[in-house]
């Protein structure tokens, strides 16, 4: 497995005599004029090291490295035209494993790297170590998996992405189980159950006499959690002014509990993750953007189970096989046209809904194997608009809103499903008189279907 570098140099011959010389002895590159490009890059190409201009359009190469500290644990060579001490002390404070002031020669650069880049062993050993919280071998749950690893080596903030029912959680445990802090505690909030006044005190904690039933003093999760990991599911549900202090605990590691004056220090990591979409969030003003920033130092979508079929099987063998240890049931298998419902389904509520139609299934079997019949009649069977003669545009446009609801029971879901914003599609929904029902009736068309729809 050969080992991954990433240049990140706004001078395009010194960026190809790089890479060159790289190549020349079996370096797999990537390489890229800006930081920002680099930041790209580096959620997909996943390198090994990082070899960066101090120098960079936008961003710094040292801003660059501070920012992503998936790989600041000394694989990466900060270049540099202008060396001073203060700037040498600053990178390795950064995290840089080595400098190189430039010029430069090749053989220099490859001493660099060569100390520096983990064996290829190293390598391997990381990748095939399995992560059982999220089982899949496709490369959407590779990509996951190689990303919880680099998180687990640092210390920065996470904030994880995705549909309900992906495993963001459990990707939070991953990242926390294989990190320095696995023997501390995991703290899990989920932030949008609780009102503001409540979510402030179960995060910082309260004296006794701070509020009206306050007959105690409570601890609360951040000091909990103290040496470990702190999760906020659904960390988009966050009022401003509890982001203000959260933000501040994010710059300075301190907090007073609700109705106290002494500053308390805790070393905690925080692991957030949200299904909801944040730009939209930050322009409208119910995100703070230096909140955001501060909390999504390291960032990734878990991918939806639609975008990871491959790991169907699988994923489906599992389940089955617990829930049937559970039940004290001896299924082993899935006929051919089980699986192929299964793979096929649309899987709108992700993994929980997959767990759902599994544990039924399991449940009511009639033999050892799970057939077609133990699955619900309409799993696999995607939504399709019928062709009828004389049916209008506007009737047809309706009739797939509604049936995509349906399928997807959930207006989010609906909206990606159809490639329009939700915004949109609650416009179609007041427009032709659904807004009320959600989409949950039947089908409006017939063989001969009435106008104005």
């Amino acid at each position: 497995m050969s080992i991954r570098v990433l240049i990140v140099e706004d001078d395009a011959e010194l960026r190809e005599a790089v890479v060159t010389g790289l190549q020349s002895v079996g370096y797999e590159t990537g390489a890229c004029a800006s930081a920002y490009r680099a930041l790209q890059l580096i959620d997909t190409f996943a390198p090994d090291l990082l070899v960066a201009d101090l120098s960079l359009p936008g961003m710094s190469g040292l801003e660059l490295i501070e920012r992503v500290r998936t790989l600041c644990t000394g694989r990466c060579i900060l270049m540099t035209g202008h060396a001073s001490l203060r700037g040498v002390v600053d990178a390795f404070q950064a995290g840089v494993g080595d400098y190189l002031e430039k010029p430069f020669s090749i053989d220099r650069l490859l001493d660099a790297v060569g100390r520096l880049a983990p064996s290829g062993d190293a390598i391997r050993r990381q990748v095939m170590t399995p992560i059982p919280e999220l089982a899949g071998t496709g490369p959407a749950m590779r990509h996951l998996h190689a990303f919880i690893r680099q998180a687990a080596e640092c210390r920065a903030s996470v904030l994880l992405l995705g549909e309900s029912g992906t495993g963001k959680t459990a990707a939070a445990r991953a990242i926390h189980r294989l990190s320095a802090r696995a023997a501390a505690p995991f703290v899990s909030l989920p932030v949008s159950s609780l009102s503001p006044s409540l979510l402030e005190s179960e995060l910082f904690g309260h004296e006794r006499g701070s509020f009206t039933g306050a007959s105690a003093r409570r601890i609360g999760h951040l000091e909990k959690a103290r040496g470990g990991t702190l999760f906020l599911d659904e960390i988009g549900e966050i009022a401003p002014a509890t982001q203000v202090k959260l933000l501040r605990f994010l710059q300075d590691h301190r907090i007073e509990r609700v109705g106290g004056q002494t500053p308390i220090e805790l070393d905690v990591r925080i692991l957030a993750a949200t299904h909801r979409e944040l730009a939209s969030a930050m322009t409208s003003g119910r995100l703070r953007p230096d909140f955001y920033y501060r909390l999504a130092v390291l960032t990734h979508v878990v991918p939806p189970l639609r975008e990871r079929r491959e790991d169907i099987p699988t994923l489906a063998t599992e389940i089955v096989a617990r829930v049937a240890a559970e039940e004290g049931r001896s299924l082993v298998d899935f006929s051919d046209d089980a699986m192929h419902a299964l793979v096929h389904h649309a899987w709108p509520g992700n993994i929980r809904e997959l767990e759902n139609v599994l544990q039924r299934a399991t449940i009511f079997a009639r033999g050892p194997h799970i057939e077609r019949r133990d699955l619900p009649a309409d799993l696999g069977q995607a939504a399709r608009v019928p062709v009828v003669p004389g049916a209008t545009l506007a009737e047809l446009r309706a009739y797939a809103v509604r049936r995509t609801l349906e399928e997807t029971r959930t207006k989010a879901a609906a909206a990606r499903v159809l490639g329009i914003s939700v915004a949109t599609l609650q416009h179609e929904l007041v427009r032709t008189g659904q807004a009320a029902t959600g989409g949950a009736d039947a089908c409006p068309l017939s063989a001969t279907p009435a106008r104005g729809a």
